[in-house]
């Protein structure tokens, strides 16, 4: 026996030799109690109770020997199994040392039992599985029938080692207090009992009939609905010595109920919480996309080489460049895991690695794992991930590239650039990605800015981006990727199918994409994904339920498994049985789902489950469980009234209630309980089933449910028959109830007040409304200004915006959805949103003022007037009072040349506009003001062409002369002139530098080197002038158009050995029948290009086919230009009909002509951003267009028919125009009557302030930009300083020149009058400050330079601005020494100077009392100088230089002007922000003036000026202005 007991084997070699092997256990247990002298009574039965006794090996058994205290088994591991009837039931594996160990279970007996017994098992843990240690019986046959019979159980094990069982069965009737079932079922004040409440004991002695049967109803209630108490651990567990009742595990109890108490308050005062403050959509996207990766994680297993690929792909230093990988993998085959795993593989250092002894490959832990060096190398990269599929903020492209740049920039922040030799980005300056932008094409250029400088960041970050699921992207577009990915940046897509390699080729040709696919499970793998999913669920499989369920027919799919094993932890709780639910799981996930789908109806209800289950798979993007709560309590009301209380409602009422097709408010107003809620004990198992199958997101303001599986959501709808139109409980159904709930949200009142302040509701309203089908609330909605202000000031502009397209889209569709004046007002606003969605968006609080400063014929200007106009607006804004009535896309226009312009050019970091043109001149203009800049001289007659290499540094010149001059664009000298034998009628650069091109009248092209300037090839093919010609992508291939009807394809590596002269095209193209005057090549696609010809049709091409692509027609003239948008998805196109003409390739039609030029257009250019495009021709002029809201890249391509803007533009800040240089200088007359205006055109303008009309033409008085004018005190003279270096002094009324001022030597920046208008003081860029006398046209006197402006060396310093005080004594300047200086003209000395600003200064000005100053500066700030008490007040509200300031005539308000393009008002009392006006371009000048209740005047770098008038409101801050 000691040997038995001690070594296992030998106790099995003796078992089986020993004759008595053949008796039975409770013989042998006998016999071992007499050997060991024990009492053989632990065999007792009895009615009430069943206890066994057993004995076992303990070297047999496995066994823990960790301490007591650490809560782990202690002895030998136990359980019992227990199984009546269809019912079984497993209590929690205890150790047999550990004392106090009872576990209570309940079965309910529906009728009298009979013979009937309850089969007990014990079990224990062995080496090799469970093992069974006894069985026996329990008779229930004295147990009476109704009844629910408690079991205590208890294991233990005494001091000779044996295993004692018990089990005790105390009958007893089991009953609930009403009150308690109330608050259960949430009946709530309907439920009302027509008997007292008595004691529990008197209950059961009730006498009254009707109360019987209510009781035994109630009773009846219980026993269905106990399963919500199942998972509570507290239980019976006998008397103390006084006779109480003993509860075990109270304490867990209480910490559940806590818990669930305080889920409920979480849910609730999450609902308040983000009533009082809007949630930040991408805090809750991160937190999201956090929650996926944790989950979808661990379920990737068994997926070793897969993830070897995928490793290998990310640390590849020798890589293909511009290889993208692409995870290909059909639906439910384990991507999502797949790509969460590989985001936490190198978040936490883990790598897969082949093991040396076994060959396999595993999961290994970096030692030199850290964190903190994260994105210095590829061992430690950071990583972005983005599954698009459960993006809160949706699928569009534009929130993906937000969330894609607003990460990037996170990561970037800090980075430099280095010091570049060969390109003009800023050196050693810090890059700029914060604010991210929030209109599409903005993003996609800043997304190809910071790709072109990645690598040369300083320091260099290592970016691993993952985005799952990207199929999902709405449009499906890939012209967001760069032409070039950089070195240090990764990209890895998951799709299900390899069609988007074709996306990406067509989109981006030049980029490499592998394609890596992923396989279905093994069989280790799906075991090891079923070891994984049952871990949460504390549950283990047998080989054989292993085997029986990985052969099922979708065992392959880890959808199947996921589901299975959350079945097995679900409802194995509850009574089923594992091997018998296995064997009947349906062989496929659809099947698998419908079974899950019945189980859990028959836990929680089908009309709940319905319910829950619609209401998140039709929601925007899941919904919160406080709203679920809210939207789910009129079923659970419904339950109650249909069940238990029908009584007390009338026939009408019910019927009201029990109809799905009631709204919401009605029937929450039945109820008169508009704010229940479904009880949380109802809730409780729905919540606990349906947690496996959704996304939940604990950290976020509030908890988000949405779907995990979409065929686990496709079932779904099949089931509850979701599509069929014929289904009362339908798609729309629920939509309607989703609108009305979060109608009610937002406007508490349902009277369009919108008081509402919670992001979700508007931003699903509109959406639930449309696919509700309800057209009318949603055209009266998305037209009420207070829905949209509410929308913008929360954040939802783009959404804004899509909603309002897929309105229209609908409209579209069917004619009799909206009337005529309601799709005129839904295109008015979606027009508006769309050309100001970017401003809106940060400054959400200017929308009524934008709107109401649109045309006087928009919808959207009579919404905000009516509101403004009827006093019903608490804020003050500003009326532009030179608003044009029509506006016009022309929002630049630019003069100079005494010619035809024949081409144009813009240097790659947009600093010049290069034009050339018949005045055989080269001009540059300065991109962001228009301003001239300087010209090139040096052909002999017209230049034809002109093109700028990718660096920026060199441009070249076609010229009729026959020749083609290269030149240095900072140097701006000729560098050298090829000669090409006939007029040059187009030259080109080659992308890569290496190559200059040319083209002639004689029908020849010439090649040359740019590094020694060689002809090394003359091309003959063309039988007539060539007039276009251009270089493919790569810089491999040539086209050329002629006027001889053909484009010719040249292939320069085809040139070698065939001598200098090529007299063969590789590919002669014919389609046109007259003659190519124009070719472009797409940016995006190397594969097409377009021409165009005398033939007035354009014609796109594939190289690669050889063949015309599509053809589009609408010139009635020669197309005599082509230019691709940066995106390669639109063309536009300048004709001999004098209009520029945008085109779409995707719907082939053109989007919006163009009319302004009074002759032929010659040249076409886009701007990077797809904002903009410049055209010039035979009128002399350079325009530049507005293509805001006409090209909207990131909505459905179906519905651009839909954005195609109306002859009116759709941007409000389109304005009156009559000077076209950058405004330098504005300012009003002491009365305010006028607005003087000076601009780089070399002219000056006057305009009456209460019109904003010009008294009469500008006037033409320098050769050079004027920089600075003022009125005379008096206002009948004008004073000007231009940077020709004279001062000007004309009459005001008649425009004569009075006198001339000379005397500086560089640019005058800055004149004022002193306060008798006998003299004025002026400074300039020559370092001078002078004082003139007015009367005699000469100098008083000029400061010493000695005590000016001086830098650190004490080298004077350039003066930029200066102001006289109204003390009529003393005058300020401000100079690049970064100081204000205060001079006494009587002394001719600085008397004070005033130091603060980080920089040079811009402007200054003095209050109307002279007692307080103002300074601007380039360091973005404005600072009001006490001239006591040195600084007040420093503004930092502008992102960019302050460039211009001003006080009010009253001096109680100031304003500052800055080329962040706003203009900004204060009080001069509070320092607080009054208004805000936004221009077109950097602002550079601003004026103020009491008169008419308040005028601001500014003007741009563009050249419009700007007058705009104080609206106030009733309770307004700054009524004198």
């Amino acid at each position: 026996m000691d040997a038995a007991l001690n070594d296992p084997d030998r106790a099995e070699f003796l078992a089986e030799r020993d004759p008595t092997c053949k008796k039975s256990s409770k013989e042998l247990i006998e016999e071992i109690l007499m050997m060991l002298k024990l009492p053989v009574n632990s065999l007792q039965s009895g009615a009430v109770s069943k206890r066994i006794t057993y004995a076992e090996s303990k070297s047999a058994i496995k066994a823990d020997d960790e301490d007591e205290d650490s809560g782990a088994i202690v002895g030998i591991p136990l359980w019992l199994e227990l199984h009546f009837r269809n019912d079984f039931r497993k209590s929690q594996i205890k150790g047999s040392q550990k004392t106090h160990f009872n576990e209570l279970f309940r079965f309910f007996v529906k009728d009298d039992l009979g013979d009937s017994y309850i089969k007990i098992e014990v079990y224990t843990s062995t080496l090799f599985g469970k093992r069974l240690l006894g069985t026996t019986h329990l008779s229930l046959s004295n147990v009476p029938p109704h009844q629910i019979i408690p079991l205590t159980l208890s294991i233990d094990e005494n001091e000779h080692g044996l295993i004692v069982a018990q089990v005790k069965l105390t009958p007893k009737t089991f009953t609930m207090p009403l009150d308690e079932l109330k608050r259960k079922n949430n009946v709530r004040a309907k439920l009302k009992s027509s008997f007292p409440f008595l004691t529990l004991r008197d209950r059961h002695q009730t006498e009254s009939a009707v109360d019987e049967q209510k009781l035994k109803e109630l009773k009846q209630v219980l026993r269905v609905e106990a399963n919500v108490y199942l998972d509570y651990p507290c239980c019976y567990d006998g008397l103390d010595h006084l006779g109480r009742v003993i509860l075990r595990n109270l304490n867990q109890l209480g910490e559940q109920i806590a818990e669930d108490i305080f889920s409920c308050i979480r849910a609730h005062g999450n609902l308040q919480l983000s009533l009082k403050r809007p949630m930040d959509l991408l805090t809750l996207e991160r937190e999201n996309t956090g929650m996926l990766r944790s989950i979808e994680a661990v379920l990737c297993v068994g997926r070793n080489e897969l993830l070897k690929s995928v490793q290998e792909y990310v640390h590849s230093i020798q890589s293909a460049p511009n290889r993208i990988l692409l995870v290909c993998g059909s639906e439910g085959t384990g991507k999502t895991n797949l790509m969460a795993f590989v985001y936490n593989m190198y978040v936490k250092g883990i790598r897969i690695a082949r093991n040396a002894h076994t060959g396999m490959l595993e999961t290994i832990s970096l030692a030199s794992h850290n964190p903190s060096r994260r994105g210095h190398s590829w061992n430690e990269p950071e990583v972005i991930y983005l599954p698009l599929r459960l993006s809160l903020g949706g699928t569009d492209m534009r929130w993906f590239l937000f969330s894609l740049m607003t990460m990037l920039s996170e990561i970037y922040h800090g980075s430099v650039y280095p010091t570049f030799d060969s390109t003009n980005l800023p050196k050693n300056n810090a890059l700029k990605l914060f604010p991210v932008p929030g209109e599409y094409n903005n993003l996609k250029l800043d997304f190809f800015n910071l790709c072109s400088v990645m690598d040369r960041l300083s320091p260099m970050r290592f970016v691993l981006i993952v985005i799952d699921d990207i199929e999902k992207m709405d449009p499906l577009k890939f012209d967001w990727l760069p032409m070039s990915i950089p070195s240090s940046m990764r990209l890895i897509l998951a799709c299900k199918s390899d069609t988007v390699v074709q996306s990406i080729s067509s989109e981006n040709p030049a980029l490499d994409v592998v394609t890596c696919k992923v396989p279905p499970m093994s069989v280790y793998a799906r075991k090891e994904l079923l070891r994984h999913s049952l871990v949460p669920y504390k549950k283990s499989l047998s080989m054989e339920q292993v085997s029986v369920l990985i052969q099922k027919q979708d065992a392959s799919s880890p959808d199947y498994l996921f589901l299975s094993s959350t079945s097995i932890g679900n409802f194995d709780r509850i009574g089923f049985h594992i091997t018998k639910m296995i064997a009947e799981f349906e062989p496929t996930l659809t099947g698998l789902s419908h079974q899950i789908l019945e189980n859990m109806e028959v836990v929680c209800g089908r009309e709940l489950l319905k319910h829950t289950l619609c209401l998140i798979a039709t929601s925007k993007y899941g919904l919160t469980e406080s709203e679920l709560l809210v939207l789910l309590a009129d079923v659970g009301m419904f339950d109650a009234l249909k069940y238990r209380l029908t009584d007390e409602y009338s026939s009408q009422d019910k019927s009201a209630l029990l109809n799905p097709q009631t709204p919401l408010e009605k029937r929450l107003e039945r109820q008169k309980e508009p704010n229940a809620r479904l009880p949380y004990g109802l809730w409780a198992p729905v919540r606990h089933l349906l947690k496996p199958h959704v996304y939940t997101s604990e950290s976020s303001i509030e908890q988000l449910f949405a779907f995990r599986l979409q065929r686990f959501v496709r079932t779904l709808e099949l089931r509850y028959n979701l599509d069929n139109p014929e289904t009362v409980q339908g798609r729309v159904f629920f939509h309607g109830r989703l609108a009305s709930y979060f109608r009610a949200r937002a406007d508490p009142e349902l009277q369009f007040s919108w008081r509402g302040d919670d992001f979700r509701p508007v931003q699903c309203l509109v959406h639930h409304l449309v696919r509700a089908n309800d057209w009318i609330t949603t055209s009266k909605i998305l037209t009420d200004l207070g829905f949209l202000e509410l929308s913008v000031s929360l954040g939802n502009c783009y959404g804004l915006c899509s909603d309002l397209s897929h309105a229209l889209l609908e409209s579209e569709k069917n004619d009799e959805i909206f009337s005529r004046h309601r799709i005129s007002e839904l295109t008015d606003v979606n027009t508006f949103l769309n050309a100001n969605a970017d401003l809106l968006h940060t400054h959400p609080k200017l929308l009524l003022q934008m709107m109401a400063n649109e045309s006087n014929t928009s919808a959207v200007s009579r919404m905000a007037l009516n509101r403004a106009l009827n006093g019903w607006e608490g804020r003050n804004w500003l009326r532009w009072i030179n608003r044009p009535t029509l506006a016009s896309n022309n929002i630049r226009t630019l003069h100079g040349h005494k010619g035809w312009i024949r081409s144009l050019a813009l240097t790659k970091d947009r600093k010049y506009i290069v034009s050339a043109a018949d005045d055989r001149t080269a001009k540059f203009w300065i991109g962001e003001s228009g301003a001239f800049a300087h010209e090139l001289r040096g052909h002999r007659a017209s230049i034809t062409s002109v093109d700028i290499s990718s660096s920026s540094r060199f441009i070249i010149t076609a010229s009729m002369d026959s020749s083609v001059k290269l030149w240095d664009i900072e140097l701006q000298v000729e560098l050298a002139n090829l000669y090409v034998g006939s007029a040059a009628m187009s030259c080109a650069f080659s992308s890569d530098g290496k190559y200059i091109l040319a083209g002639t009248q004689n029908s020849t092209l010439h090649l040359f080197t740019t590094s020694s300037y060689e002809e090394i090839h003359v091309l003959h093919g063309h039988r007539l002038g060539v007039r276009s010609c251009v270089f493919t992508n790569d810089s491999a291939k040539i086209l050329s158009g002629g006027l001889d009807t053909v484009v010719m394809l040249w292939e320069i590596g085809k040139f070698v050995g065939k001598g200098k002269h090529v007299h063969a095209a590789s590919s002669v193209l014919k389609g046109h029948t007259q003659g190519v005057r124009a070719v472009a090549c797409n940016p995006r696609n190397p594969d097409q290009f377009v021409s165009g010809g005398d033939d007035c049709s354009i014609l796109v091409w594939s190289l690669s086919k050889k063949d015309i692509l599509r053809q589009f027609s609408g010139h009635t003239g020669s197309v005599y230009a082509l230019a691709y948008t940066p995106s390669g998805q639109y063309i536009i196109s300048g004709s001999y009909d004098s209009t520029v003409q945008v085109w779409s390739q995707n719907v082939q039609m053109s989007l919006h002509t163009f009319s302004g030029h009074s002759g032929p257009v010659f040249t076409i250019l886009a701007s990077a951003d797809e904002y903009t495009c410049i055209s010039a021709g035979a009128d002399s002029t350079i325009r530049t267009w507005d293509l805001r809201g006409l090209l909207r890249v990131d909505v459905h391509e179906k519905q651009s028919t839909i954005l195609v803007a109306t002859d009116r533009t759709a941007s409000a800040q389109s304005n009156l125009k009559s000077q076209y240089g950058c405004l330098n200088a504005i300012s009003f007359s002491s009365d305010g009557v006028w607005l003087l205006s000076g601009s780089s055109d070399n002219t000056f303008a006057i305009r009456k302030t209460e019109s904003g009309k010009l008294k009469c033409e500008p006037i033409r008085g320098h050769v050079a930009a004027v920089n600075c004018c003022q009125f005379h005190p008096e206002g009948q003279l004008v004073l000007t300083g231009s940077e020709d270096t004279f001062l000007k002094l004309w009459d005001a009324s008649t425009n004569i020149l009075i006198s001339t001022f000379q005397g500086h030597t560089k640019s005058v920046t800055g004149t004022s009058f002193f306060n008798t208008g006998l003299k004025f003081a002026s400074c300039s860029l020559d370092s001078s400050i002078r004082v003139w006398d007015v009367a005699y046209g000469r100098e008083l006197f000029t400061v010493d330079s000695n005590l000016g402006h001086k830098n650190a060396m004490g080298q004077s310093e350039c003066v930029r601005c200066c102001a006289v005080s109204p003390n009529d004594h003393t005058f300020v300047t401000g100079g690049d020494d970064n100081v204000i200086r205060i001079w006494d003209d009587r002394i001719r000395s600085s008397v004070r100077k005033f130091i603060g600003h980080r920089l040079p200064i811009t402007a200054c000005s003095f209050s109307s009392d002279g007692g307080t100053l103002i300074s601007a500066s380039l360091d973005n700030t404005a600072i009001l100088w006490d001239l006591r008490a040195s600084v007040v007040y420093t503004c930092k509200d502008h992102s960019a230089a302050v460039s211009s300031v001003a006080f009010s005539s009253s001096g109680r308000h100031f304003v500052t002007a800055s080329w962040d393009k706003f203009v900004i008002a204060y009080s001069s009392s509070t320092f607080k922000e009054v208004a805000r006006w936004p221009c077109r371009s950097a602002c550079h000048s601003v004026a103020a003036t009491s008169q008419y209740s308040g005028v601001v005047g500014c003007g741009d770098s563009t050249g419009s000026t700007y007058v705009l008038r104080t609206v106030l409101a009733p309770c307004a801050q700054w009524r004198f202005f």
